[in-house]
């Protein structure tokens, strides 16, 4: 698609990483006031950051999130904000007449995205797969993306019209999404290095140390329920394995999945005797969302 439906439609929109690409203004306190970072060309053609007062668009989104976090941001925080995200949510979904909306991202709920420790923000530079912190390195050959904060995720999804569905790390969504499924038939592969392949594969999906606890997904829908309630009623080792048993609210039906590449950063631990997940959690599927409220 080269820009948003013109149309009504039906259907599921899947955005995998396309929030942290989107041009995100960085904000910073000075004196109790808003600014925004600008960059400019000093004499001797180098790049300088320069903070300039905010506008009107800029200052309410930071006044916003002070107002939700119940605290204003100290001297000095800066950050990143996308103030245009409602904007940008309605412009993709506003004529979805029966569907779902999944956005997959790296991030964190408000909570988290703006602790006092981070106080530079989250902007994060790409060169070569390597990250680092200088955006003016290799200007226009490297990538320049900042995390996502989910909860306006949420906040945008809802004023759009759409119901919330589910938040959850990426682990918990590919385990409600069929992964056991997946794990089986990869079992059936006969070459071992394309099945060693595989295993790794989703392994760098689901570890925590990997991509497993960093992504998350979030759902919103309007005029569908694309959630499936189900309970861990039990979580036991089994031949070095962690196997969950989930139970769906609906039917009483129970399943089982096996979660043994989630519980180390390297390796299955056959010493380790707690559940990785936590036993009684009610969760809502696809995604085995592990939050049923808006972060």
């Amino acid at each position: 698609l080269s820009g948003p439906p013109e149309s009504d439609w039906r259907g599921v929109l899947f955005a995998n990483e396309v929030l942290d690409a989107l041009p995100t203004p960085r904000f910073v306190i000075h004196d109790g006031e808003v600014f925004e970072e600008h960059v400019v060309v000093a004499a001797d053609g180098q790049f300088l950051r320069v903070d300039q007062p905010a506008d009107a668009l800029l200052h309410a989104a930071v006044r916003h999130v002070e107002r939700d976090r119940e605290m204003p941001f100290p001297e000095g925080y800066r950050s990143e904000i996308l103030p245009q995200l409602p904007y940008w949510i309605q412009a993709i979904g506003g004529l979805l007449k029966e569907g779902a909306m999944l956005f997959v991202d790296y991030g964190y709920p408000r909570s988290e995205f703006y602790l006092p420790e981070r106080s530079d923000g989250t902007l994060v530079c790409h060169y070569r797969h390597r990250a680092h912190g200088d955006p003016f390195f290799l200007p226009g050959l490297q990538d320049l993306t900042a995390f996502v904060d989910f909860t306006a995720l949420a906040e945008a999804g809802v004023n759009a019209g759409f119901d919330f569905a589910g938040y959850s790390a990426q682990a918990s969504f590919l385990i409600g999404n069929g992964l056991q499924q997946r794990l089986e038939a990869i079992e059936e592969i006969g070459d071992e290095v394309e099945r060693y392949r595989r295993h790794q594969e989703i392994k760098r999906l689901t570890l925590p140390g990997e991509m497993g606890e960093r992504f998350q997904v979030m759902g919103v829908q309007r005029g569908a329920d694309i959630r499936v309630r189900t309970k861990l009623t039990s979580a036991r080792r089994e031949d070095g394995l962690w196997v969950a048993t989930l139970e769906d609210a609906k039917t009483g039906a129970t399943s089982e999945v096996s979660i043994f590449m989630l519980s180390s950063t390297a390796t299955t631990s056959s010493a380790s005797t707690s559940s990785p997940i936590a036993t009684g959690t009610e969760t809502t599927t696809p995604g085995a969302w592990l939050r049923t409220a808006p972060p």
